[in-house]
């Protein structure tokens, strides 16, 4: 059988979830990893019909055997049905739900933080990563009242949903640091789950082997606006 092939840009957003259930799995795929700078060439060569293979004009794509999708929860739910457990219906169900709220309310909300220009008012900016942080803990607490006397969503050992949440948490560590820290522990159980899995050995070699891209978005203001953080919100605290 061929490789798994993923494409999608070099930075977290809708595709390092994707990785990091391959990741999780041993499974060597090939990642093409777009500049993030050629996010306007894309999409002329979708406008223009030069990229036929993508079902929508969107990243990420993922091509496997003879099967081939766009679509971050298409993608998911192709991977915990070829890589998972059998499950009941109710049981892949309750997995998706997980996937689906992790994916839409935990990561597409860090385009209102990056997605300004670098020079964007302190206070407003303060004020939208403070936003962001207190709706990450709705989030995890909501996640928290689901969890089960299992380690993981999916039982015993993680599902795909287990990953997207994972993804979620790292992010916010590094984008945050302590105060996210401080969040996280509000829910020891997500806690639990995140340092599981970030100690398993194919996600250590992740991190360690520098694999995972530092950029969150797209967006060119993203990396200034990113060094403001830290000293913003030690200020937020005083």
């Amino acid at each position: 059988m061929a490789a798994p092939v993923l494409r999608y840009f070099d930075c977290r957003s809708r595709g390092q979830a994707i990785r990091f259930v391959f990741a999780w799995h041993d499974i060597a795929f090939e990642d093409l990893r777009v500049p993030v700078e050629s996010l306007g060439e894309l999409r002329d060569r979708v406008r223009d019909g030069r990229e036929p293979e993508l079902p929508f004009g969107t990243l990420p794509w993922l091509r496997w055997d003879d099967v081939a999708l766009g679509e971050t929860l298409a993608i998911a739910g192709y991977l915990e049905a070829r890589l998972g457990p059998t499950r009941t219906p109710a049981e892949r169900a309750r997995l998706d739900m997980v996937c689906s709220a992790t994916h839409l309310d935990m990561q597409a909300p860090y385009r209102e933080l990056f997605w300004k220009p670098d020079t964007h008012p302190e206070p407003a900016l303060r004020a939208v990563a403070r936003g962001l942080l207190d709706h990450l803990l709705r989030r995890l607490q909501q996640l928290e009242s689901l969890a089960g006397d299992t380690p993981f969503f999916g039982g015993a050992s993680p599902a795909v949903a287990d990953l997207f949440v994972y993804e979620s948490i790292d992010r916010a560590r590094t984008v945050f640091g302590d105060a996210f820290e401080q969040t996280l522990r509000r829910t020891p159980q997500m806690l639990a789950l995140a340092d599981a899995i970030d100690a398993h050995a194919h996600i250590a070699a992740c991190h360690r082997e520098a694999r995972v891209p530092y950029p969150v978005t797209a967006s060119p203001s993203e990396r200034a606006l990113r060094e403001r953080l830290p000293e913003l919100l030690e200020e937020s605290r005083e």
